[in-house]
């Protein structure tokens, strides 16, 4: 889980690079969402190494996804009519920070599945 906890953040690094390429360097805030998560997605698997603190830091990454994917549930929506509507009739006024945000969530619903995965998959071996 260390090794996929790296990879997540270093994929939320790359999705916030992305889009702030997108929007052609226009604003860094584009950045810091993805960049924090990122951040603590590291700090999580660095912690994780130590072997008395990785089921914790483990439960703490799964919480951390939870809540992010519930944080930026509310951008599915928005998202999807940006990204249906027909040229020109955009009504957003940051379209692409609500596909970036459903891209977040969506990141940490997968992570989620994941570590919820191998909770389960470690139960069973564990009996």
């Amino acid at each position: 889980m260390i090794i996929i906890t790296t990879l997540f953040a270093a994929l939320y690094l790359a999705l916030g690079l992305t889009f702030y390429t997108i929007i052609n360097f226009a604003t860094p805030t584009a950045l810091i969402p993805p960049l924090v998560i990122a951040i603590l997605f590291a700090i999580i698997a660095f912690l994780a190494s130590k072997p008395k603190l990785r089921m914790h830091t483990m439960h703490a990454a799964a919480l951390l996804s939870l809540i992010l994917f519930f944080a930026f549930l509310s951008n599915y929506g928005p998202a999807f009519d940006y990204l249906t509507a027909a040229p020109g009739h955009e009504t957003l006024q940051r379209p692409l920070a609500a596909v970036e945000k459903a891209a977040i969530s969506i990141l940490a619903l997968i992570y989620f599945l994941i570590t919820f995965a191998s909770f389960f998959k470690a139960r069973v071996l564990k009996k």
